[in-house]
């Protein structure tokens, strides 16, 4: 049995090591934040929006620090913007590109407000945009609820007219999951109208001949 006396605690030792931790971190700090910067900005996914205005929405600019760019902030600003944006990806590529991925809505569809005035919704619920009737007959038309104070880029709420157990919220949320199904399976180009009047017997037409 050999004993070996511990060592005497070398205070200045552990003193430089810390020191020599944090300027190694500061200096890579300092060289994320000078060197690498953003130099170039791409879009793709975009179709109803154009690169400039998926870029203006992001507020990124050219010079801005890759260490601060904050991703979840930057996609809150491009939905909030853009109501026809689903989904914000990124993809960082050194030393200076951002590519910003988005994701469309692929259709809106039209409901009418209480003041009888008609608005576009995704499948979200997310209103889009304020039409005239001429145009909502253009888009799948959404019946048996109206809309109550509709704002763009805000979520859709139900008018409530107090009458019967079934309200205006129970037919919303209905009619969103029949949407989402339809979108799942790649139908909605074909539905043109779909009455929630009746949870019962709910009722879709295709084009002018079927009637489900």
């Amino acid at each position: 049995v050999v004993y070996t006396p511990a060592r005497e605690f070398n205070r200045s030792r552990l003193v430089l090591n810390v020191l020599t931790v944090f300027a190694v971190a500061f200096a890579i700090f300092l060289g994320l934040s000078i060197f690498f910067k953003v130099e170039q900005v791409v879009v793709s996914g975009n179709q109803k929006y154009s690169e400039w205005s998926v870029y203006e929405a992001a507020g990124i600019r050219e010079g801005d620090s890759l260490l601060f760019f904050g991703q979840a902030n930057t996609s809150s600003k491009i939905i909030d913007a853009l109501p026809y944006v689903i989904t914000v990806r990124y993809e960082i590529k050194l030393p200076g590109t951002v590519h910003i991925i988005i994701e469309e809505a692929p259709v809106a569809y039209s409901v009418q407000a209480s003041d009888g005035s008609w608005w576009l919704m995704t499948a979200q619920g997310r209103l889009t945009e304020k039409v005239s009737s001429a145009m909502a007959g253009t888009s799948a038309k959404i019946e048996g609820f109206t809309l109550r104070d509709p704002v763009v880029g805000e979520l859709a709420v139900a008018y409530e007219s107090g009458e019967g157990a079934v309200t205006g919220s129970d037919r919303l949320q209905v009619a969103l999951q029949i949407l989402a199904q339809l979108e799942h399976n790649e139908m909605f180009g074909k539905v043109t109208s779909i009455n929630v009047s009746g949870l019962q017997s709910l009722e879709f037409w295709c084009g002018q001949q079927y009637q489900v």
